[in-house]
């Protein structure tokens, strides 16, 4: 079974329409319909999303980590001189970024500027590295009331 085929089984053991899914993840209806047509894995940010809302393991969806080998984000849209792009980054910031930092404190904000700018920085390499090590720091190292806050993003 696919990953496509694996959100269709989610959704219908939650007892949910694609549309009610939708509804409550914010990822768009077509979008949803497309993956299980097409049996494709998630996008990352949109897996995230489902994988929360569905409570469901995001191995299930897409793969976990987007720096790995594979292609599990999609090509980006046409350019149309940046206008598409610029929409992309709007809607991702918009439902998922602005509702990870609403949960730290301001006074947090300073590092997590540090970390986006020191990643940006790295190469696809180092990127990688970063994130394996930081997943491998979870392992043992995970605040469970925190990660609970995390799941209830959507």
């Amino acid at each position: 079974m696919g990953y496509g085929k694996n959100l269709e089984k989610a959704i219908k053991e939650k007892g949910w329409s694609v549309a009610e899914t939708a509804r409550r993840t914010n990822v768009n209806v077509n979008t949803i319909h497309g993956i299980i047509r097409r049996d494709s894995p998630v996008r990352y940010d949109h897996a995230l999303r489902l994988s929360n809302v569905l409570g469901i393991d995001i191995k299930e969806i897409c793969k976990e980590n987007p720096y790995d080998d594979g292609d599990v984000l999609p090509a980006l849209l046409p350019d149309g001189r940046g206008a598409f792009t610029k929409l992309d980054k709007s809607a991702y910031i918009k439902h998922r970024l602005n509702s990870i930092l609403d949960i730290y404190k301001y006074s947090d904000y300073p590092i997590i500027d540090q970390l986006i700018t020191n990643f940006y920085m790295m190469d696809d390499a180092g990127r990688k590295q970063f994130i394996d090590y930081a997943n491998f720091i979870l392992q043992t190292n995970t605040d469970k009331d925190r990660a609970n806050e995390v799941k209830q993003i959507e």
